[in-house]
């Protein structure tokens, strides 16, 4: 021992014996009573009366003005691609991962100290396994959240096409009654109806560029994405086709449950239990309760037993109890079964959820071929003079409210088929 660390250690020694042990003072930080100092007086409000607020709207330019999505770039990304970079990508896997590497080289030097013989799992090898088992679990959601953006990214994009063409039906029956009118014909009644109509379908597109940039923004950076100095935005190029498999509910639990590392992790843990796992154990058990790791015995230790470990007698009370070992394995039971029951009713839930959406989809999908049907009608019937324009045009925008909702419930599909596949850890390629 070295005549420097000799000096620290005494000073360390000493700085406890004259400070450490005193006892705290009325007033300090350390006074059970201690409530701060100088509290905040809180602020009181004026009475108001119940008035409406004004608006002033006198200085809107009359056009829209200002940049705009639609105008951007577009750079194209597969549902593949999209998997594998948010995978990669997972700040929270990546910092999982590098922790289980800086813990598997302890263990591994833990082991070259047994002179390369068969050892039990040391704490640092569960440790090492539980943080790996985590930073796989933590890629499979990062993966499922961007493909989560990447479908709502696509729906957004189809929508916002079905709004174009409604807006060019609009304009074009506009330009059909201001012809008429200069025929001397009175202008239809829908006319006003359309203008309104027009108005609302353009704050709709405004309102999914909105969503469009915001979304393309989000997985641009999940992904990380470039270039980064550059305004763009991201397309997806994806086939859209829904499997019409019925998921049965009960495989794709069983399913699930063999496959989720976490639940394999939790079974492989109860075989490698020792009193010098087990305080690995008890922090596992801290992720879902903190308070889970308090000691039913005083932790706390005194002044005079950190003087004698600054000294180098040790730390008394280092050792779980028999007591305490038997409780850290009672709460490990309860939480393994918890766990299990939770991924159960995460994988139940998911799976009827696809059958839903698939459901759903089957619905729009037929009210959507009503509306092409009837505008079928309504064409062959314009053509032998006994439909009129305005049916057309009010079948047409209907039509395309149709598709729109088609699309909204297919990619609400899409989701809920990467929720189950995230939930049964098939997701990642």
């Amino acid at each position: 021992m070295s005549w420097a660390y000799r000096v620290k250690r005494t000073g360390l020694a000493l700085s406890l014996a004259l400070g450490g042990c005193a006892t705290p003072g009325p007033g300090s930080w350390g006074d059970a009573g201690f409530r701060g100092r100088a509290a905040t007086q809180a602020a009181v409000l004026p009475d108001a009366a119940a008035t409406p607020t004004p608006l002033d709207l006198t200085d809107l330019p009359a056009a829209i003005v200002g940049p705009s999505s639609a105008g951007q770039p577009d750079r194209g990304l597969g549902e593949r691609e999209c998997l594998e970079l948010a995978a990669r990508n997972s700040m929270l896997g990546n910092l999982l991962d590098a922790k289980a590497r800086s813990c598997g080289a302890t263990a591994t030097e833990a082991q070259r100290a047994q002179h390369g013989e068969p050892v039990p799992p040391s704490p640092a090898d569960m440790q090492s396994e539980i943080l790996a088992v985590a930073a796989i679990e933590a890629r499979s959601a990062s993966a499922g959240t961007a493909m989560e953006l990447y479908y709502r990214l696509a729906q957004a994009q189809a929508q916002r096409a079905i709004v174009e063409e409604g807006l060019a039906v609009i304009d074009r029956a506009l330009e059909e009654s201001k012809l008429l009118e200069t025929k001397g014909i009175r202008r239809p009644e829908t006319f006003e109806v359309l203008q309104r109509r027009s108005l609302t379908l353009r704050d709709q597109q405004l309102e999914l560029d909105r969503g469009i940039a915001q979304l393309s923004a989000e997985l641009r950076r999940t992904l990380n994405l470039g270039p980064t100095a550059e305004e763009w935005l991201v397309r997806p190029t994806l086939a859209v086709k829904v499997d019409p498999t019925v998921v049965d509910p009960a495989a794709a639990i069983q399913d699930g449950l063999a496959r989720r590392p976490e639940l394999n992790l939790l079974r492989r843990l109860d075989q490698q239990q020792s009193p010098e796992t087990l305080r690995t154990l008890r922090a596992v058990l801290g992720s879902a309760q903190p308070l889970l790791t308090l000691s039913c015995r005083p932790v706390t230790p005194s002044c005079w037993t950190l003087l004698g470990a600054a000294l180098g007698k040790g730390y008394a009370g280092q050792e779980l109890d028999g007591e305490e070992q038997a409780g850290i394995r009672a709460a490990w039971d309860v939480y393994r079964l918890d766990r299990e029951q939770e991924i159960t009713k995460e994988l139940r839930v998911a799976a009827n959820d696809v059958l839903a959406r698939l459901n759903q989809v089957v619905v729009a999908r037929d009210q959507l071929t009503t509306w092409n049907q009837r505008l079928e009608r309504l064409q062959t019937e314009s053509k032998n003079g006994i439909a009129n324009y305005s049916d057309r045009v009010e079948a047409n925008l209907k039509r395309l409210e149709a598709q729109s909702v088609l699309w909204e419930k297919v990619f609400a599909w899409d989701v809920a088929v990467v929720k189950l596949r995230q939930a049964q850890f098939t997701l990642l390629p």
